[in-house]
């Protein structure tokens, strides 16, 4: 069994990139409080988890945490308990893999799960 990560320490983290982010798109007066959270457990083809590069080529299983806020829409996801992408207003794909398939992208694969822009 995979061991659990730890939520507050992902809260909190998540909530100072918030933070950051408000700050740096000069949205401060936004309060971010609709905070959800949803964990399941993941297999990767190597003890690098979804972070890719140098990892024991093993089959291992690690809790994925997927913590968001509705207000302003942004995603953050955590292999373990380290971060792995944000994503701000995600597609589809995005909202399938995290609800239906229980099974979310590589830091390599994130870009997928970016909203397209329609040029037409």
């Amino acid at each position: 069994m995979s061991q659990l990560p730890c939520l507050q320490a992902i809260e909190v983290d998540f909530k100072w990139r918030l933070k950051n982010y408000c700050k740096e798109n000069d949205l401060s007066n936004l309060k971010y409080s609709d905070i959800k959270v949803t964990i399941f457990e993941q297999t990767w083809g190597s003890t690098a988890l979804g972070f890719g590069g140098i990892g024991g080529q093993a089959m291992t299983s690690a809790y994925t945490t997927v913590i968001w806020d509705y207000t302003i829409n942004i995603w953050a996801v955590y292999f373990g308990n380290r971060m792995a992408y944000i994503i701000l207003d995600p597609n589809d794909l995005f909202m399938e893999n995290v609800f239906k398939s229980r099974n979310v992208a590589s830091v390599a694969e994130y870009g997928k799960y970016k909203k397209k822009i329609n040029t037409n």
